[in-house]
């Protein structure tokens, strides 16, 4: 007998087939490798329980200023909204398109006992079903704010002025909302007056319990209150998302609570509607005809209404002008939110700035430089309406309003010399990259005359989608729609050894989700990209830079990003559609997938090529597997994986669990740290082996494992 030893070169290698890849690792899922050895990745936690809206599609993280207490900020920006999150919290910044003035009863409620309801605008409002509207200055319509309860309250202490209040049925009130009571009996000790008033909602305990503060203390824990009228004016003074359009000055809207009678118009003489900018497509949308883009888009029977063919899914691009935010929907006009307000003010437009002057109106990509430059790539020339989606235009250097080309400050233009439109922009060390559908340029600052100077770096490279580039070490690499590339002074195709797999599978029509992430604390680069029967991200591709090879995967994750400002931890968002469910999660954290409660286990594997069994051309017998794995990184007290060894007599031959006789073609075993050697009945000219794990709290790295073989017989 003779103990071979298995040590395959390090990174996955899928060019060829499983057979000629030998001595090479052949598949894996969630592995790295580590010194050229594969092991296990870190798992991930929610960064907060709160949810978001919409799938995210640009992640950028930045630091406000001491005045601002040094607050570590993500801007998220997905296919409905923008917001800004921080300390776990998600503010919603999306601005606002359109505000209708102060209408009189300008809500009409549904049918009776209804849930749906209707607003009526002054004028056209412009809004598409999906879209968010929030409302205020409505008085209570149709009983729809009203909810009547019997002895609600609970006093908690006595000398306390805490109170509990228990609705019995769902309130669907928030922190910081006001609830007025009416018609509430004094008791322990605290008059009516203190009850019938305006209370604000301190904390929400459960969906039928929340907990008020009255002037008054309590001298004794009771329950009273008798019959009580509770009107929460916020059922209706809140956020709405648009149901549909009945006409070009209405729409409807659901409420939590039904109203009473029904077709009953109200709401008083102050009704404001405000309406934020349109949401955009989750994906990308090509074909103008019938049933195109996401259900009542359009009007009933009729096409999509575009002037392109290929409708662009909805792509933020987000920068910080120092402590403040510049960003824009592809296409769209610019915005600015300024920190200085606080995280209860919105984006405004650029435009609407004091001192403004010839702002662009159309934004492809928006990107400030280190020398205080904005710029609006892909944009109209000043005073034209027509779009070019070549053109540059930047601002005066510090005036982020101030577009208009003088003697005295030093905006203006350049337009890109090759392309049909640009794609991508990425600020790296000293210079901005710009990829159009076909080329690559850099854009420098190089002072007077003439600001910025753009040379064209390469011809005839492609870029996947706007997010599909990185800037690690002076470094930028992406992925194009059918190779990788990286750039460090010329360009360069990056040799892949998976470049098959991923570019045979990935589906072309959603290129634009592909979004591109670091991890350097491990050297990666990765790619989450969407598999050819997948209309969302579900697999990646990453590059381990420093030792120059690949490893593949399934995740769904729309972006990713480590944030230098949390101790280069990296965030990750999920989910977001068709629910509004997005969730913020950080990862390398443990070694389990924290999206469920409990976390569950991560499917973990490594596979190797089919490798010969000695010479290969004679059938061999193996009785022993030597494994050597390390689980030194598990926070469990008994890891384990399964390794599972397959024989082959022929490259193209079927798996078999069994055959017919005693001799198997594949077996599995468990493998802990104690295991010394798994038993074993294989005959072959070739084998495989797949190391897998999905238990909790188990990390593994896999060593050299080794066999014992020895020459056999056909039978």
């Amino acid at each position: 007998m003779t103990i071979q030893k298995l040590d395959f070169k390090p990174g996955i290698h899928r060019e060829s087939t499983a057979y000629a890849e030998q001595g090479s690792w052949y598949d894996c899922d969630k592995v790295r490798f580590r010194s050229g050895k594969p092991e296990k990745i870190g798992g991930w936690v929610k960064a907060t329980t709160a949810a978001y809206k919409g799938i995210t599609r640009v992640l950028m993280n930045w630091t406000l200023l001491p005045t601002n207490n040094n607050k570590d900020c993500l801007a998220i920006g997905t296919h409905k909204k923008f917001y800004i999150e921080e300390s776990g919290v998600f503010y919603d910044i999306t601005p606002i398109r359109y505000t209708d003035p102060a209408q009189l009863n300008a809500v009409t409620s549904g049918s009776a006992a209804g849930f749906v309801h209707t607003y009526t605008t002054g004028a056209a409002h412009g809004a598409a079903v999906g879209d968010y509207v929030t409302l205020s200055g409505i008085a209570n319509v149709d009983g729809i704010c009203t909810s009547a309860y019997t002895n609600p309250f609970t006093t908690t202490a006595i000398g306390s002025g805490i109170v509990n209040v228990n609705t019995t049925t769902a309130h669907y009130a928030l922190v910081g909302q006001t609830v007025t009571f009416s018609g509430t009996t004094g008791f322990a000790g605290i008059p009516a007056g203190d009850f019938n008033t305006a209370l604000v909602i301190q904390e929400v305990t459960s969906s039928t319990s929340f907990v008020v503060s009255v002037a008054t203390t309590a001298t004794s824990v009771a329950n009273g209150g008798g019959s009580v009228t509770a009107v929460f004016l916020d059922r209706l003074n809140r956020e709405f998302e648009v149901l549909s359009i009945p006409t070009t000055t209405s729409f409807t809207f659901q409420t939590d609570t039904p109203c009473t009678a029904g077709a009953t118009a109200g709401g008083g003489a102050a009704c404001v509607a405000k309406f934020q900018i349109s949401i955009g497509f989750a994906i990308n949308i090509t074909g103008g005809g019938w049933g195109t883009g996401t259900w009542s888009r359009q009007t009933w029977s009729s096409a999509l209404t575009s002037s392109i063919s290929a409708i662009a899914m909805r792509i933020w691009s987000v920068d910080n002008y120092g402590e403040d935010l510049i960003f824009c929907t592809r296409d769209g006009a610019l915005y600015y939110w300024d920190a200085t307000n606080g995280f209860a003010t919105r984006g405004v437009l650029v435009s609407s700035l004091g001192g403004a002057s010839a702002v662009p109106t159309q934004t492809s990509i928006v990107r400030v430089t280190d020398d205080r430059h904005v710029l609006s790539i892909g944009t109209q020339d000043r005073g034209s309406t027509v779009f070019d989606p070549l053109l540059i235009r930047w601002c005066d250097q510090e005036d982020a309003a101030n577009w208009t080309p003088a003697i005295t400050n030093t905006s203006g233009s350049q337009r890109i010399p090759l392309g049909s439109y640009v794609v991508a922009a990425l600020t790296a060390r000293q210079e901005t990259l710009i990829w159009t559908d076909r080329s690559l340029h850099s854009l420098q600052f190089t002072g007077p005359p003439y600001t910025f100077s753009l040379q064209t770096l390469a011809e005839n490279t492609s870029i996947a989608g706007p997010n599909a580039s990185v800037n690690i070490n002076n470094v930028t690499y992406w992925m194009g729609d059918n190779r990788f590339w990286y750039y460090s002074g010329r360009v360069q195709n990056l040799p892949c050894s998976v470049q098959r797999y991923v570019f045979d599978d990935i589906n072309l029509q959603q290129l634009a989700q592909v979004y591109a992430t670091t991890n350097d604390g491990f050297t990666e680069v990765t790619w989450f990209y969407c598999s050819a029967a997948s209309d969302t991200v579900d697999r990646y591709v990453t590059y381990h830079y420093e030792d120059k090879l690949w490893t593949i995967g399934t995740m769904a994750r729309s972006a990713m990003l480590q944030c230098s400002g949390r101790n280069g931890d990296v965030y990750a968002t999920d989910g977001g559609y068709p629910t509004d469910n997005g969730t913020l999660y950080i990862h390398e954290v443990g070694y389990d997938d924290g999206s469920t409660n409990p976390p569950t286990g991560i499917t973990a594997y490594v596979e190797s090529a089919d490798f010969d069994v000695a010479s290969g051309d004679k059938i061999m017998f193996a009785d022993r597997v030597i494994p050597d794995l390390t689980f030194s990184r598990s926070t469990v007290d008994d890891p384990s994986v399964s390794v599972t060894v397959t024989a082959k007599k022929f490259p193209g031959q079927a798996t078999q669990s069994t055959d017919a006789r005693v001799v198997s073609k594949s077996i599995t075993a468990t493998v802990d740290q104690y295991t010394n050697n798994v038993w074993a009945r294989l005959r072959g000219r070739s084998m495989r082996i797949k190391v897998s794990s999905d238990a909790l709290g188990v990390c593994w790295l896999v060593g050299n494992i080794r066999i014992n073989v020895r020459l056999d017989g056909r039978q």
